[in-house]
């Protein structure tokens, strides 16, 4: 990871590759951001990740080559398109072939240059039995001492459902396991229920859980890296969470269970709401008083008209511009504190306020119900 305290991290989904490059290229060239990116190894052949790891590694801090080893958990022919390229994702049982696993999992990351190693995981709490987290605990002890990782920098995969952060009893019961294990950063994933549609995530127990779950670690100096929560991620930034990884898609702005995502709609990331609104109340928003004109690069080639074409591109390059400014400006890398968060929620709820009065009707997709969750969170 990089020497800086936070960052975002921009995942390279599914996404023509030209997508991701020219959103870094315009961060690089127009602002002193630090941004890293994500590739996906199950969705890719080896050939095709060299060559897109290649090209960030030229305009990003740092590169992960994301292994996703929870789809060791699900039929071997949703593992990936490239999972007949990829070893590990072949591995019949990876609990009781574990040091082999490993391997393979590290050598797989090794083999695309990464300097960024991630340990592999299953998901902690899809069932009764702790299984799951002794095997995770397992992969990551077996990473700690592996030879591949002499001279790289390794991070600690884990993969929890939010039930488990909701409960007192099983957050501190992990908080307790991952201590335990040598110091390193935490990567992890939350399993949750699929939002509606574009829905910012907004289940208060589990976020609270979150936020104590990264105190706890990082009183322990153990620092958490959030690949998959989106804007979520933003939130936890002051807690003990240096780095949030998002995407163009629903499904790398939060982990949820296979087909929690249906057909995409024209939706836009609007600033004043720190939430998605669809692209046609754009319009009717931009009137009342207190909306934030965006001045990123991709907005001015929007057509928020009626009736004009949607460019999902554009807009999931601007959702991520907002998402690298956001991470930028709201934390002092010197004492991060969680008062600038504070302050663009207020900023976001009193703008909410001004909308209701207007007497505006949204989607109720597009109403920014978690503006008040998310502000006892951060409180």
């Amino acid at each position: 990871m990089p020497d800086t305290p936070f960052g975002l991290i921009a995942h390279q989904g599914e996404e023509a590759r030209d997508v991701l490059l020219s959103f870094l290229n315009e961060v690089v060239s127009a602002t002193e951001w630090r941004v890293g990116a994500t590739v996906f190894l199950p969705r890719r052949k080896p050939s095709t990740i060299l060559e897109v790891t290649s090209e960030l590694d030229d305009i990003s801090d740092f590169v992960i080559a994301d292994p996703e080893t929870h789809r060791m958990e699900m039929p071997y022919d949703s593992r990936g398109r490239a999972r007949d390229d990829w070893r590990y994702l072949s591995e019949s049982n990876p609990v009781v072939n574990r040091n082999r696993f490993v391997t393979r999992v590290l050598r797989a990351q090794v083999a695309v240059d990464r300097t960024v190693l991630v340990s592999p995981w299953l998901t902690h709490g899809t069932t009764p039995s702790n299984r799951n987290l002794r095997t995770t605990l397992a992969f990551a002890r077996a990473a700690d001492g592996h030879e591949l990782v002499e001279d790289r920098t390794l991070l600690y995969g884990l993969a929890v459902t939010e039930s488990v952060l909701a409960s007192d009893t099983l957050r501190n019961t992990l908080i307790d396991e991952l201590v335990d294990l040598p110091q390193r950063p935490i990567y992890l994933r939350v399993l949750i229920t699929a939002p509606r549609s574009f829905m910012q995530y907004s289940n208060e127990q589990a976020l609270k859980g979150l936020r104590a779950l990264a105190e706890a670690l990082q009183a322990n100096g153990i620092s958490t890296v959030l690949p998959q929560m989106g804007l979520v991620g933003w939130l936890m930034l002051p807690f003990g969470c240096p780095s949030f990884g998002t995407g163009i898609a629903g499904s790398l702005q939060r982990f949820v269970p296979p087909g929690g995502f249906g057909r995409p709609l024209e939706w836009y990331f609007c600033p004043s709401f720190l939430g998605f609104v669809l692209k046609s109340e754009v319009h009717q928003l931009r009137s009342v008083t207190g909306y934030i004109d965006c001045d990123c690069p991709f907005c001015p080639q929007l057509e928020f008209a009626p009736g004009g074409e949607w460019n999902r591109r554009l807009a999931g390059r601007h959702y991520l511009w907002w998402c690298a400014k956001l991470a930028n400006e709201s934390v002092d890398p010197s004492a991060p504190s969680p008062q600038g968060i504070q302050d663009r929620i207020a900023t976001s709820q009193d703008f909410w306020g001004e909308v209701q009065q207007e007497g505006l009707l949204l989607d109720q997709r597009s109403e920014p119900l978690h503006l008040e969750v998310w502000s006892e969170v951060v409180a």
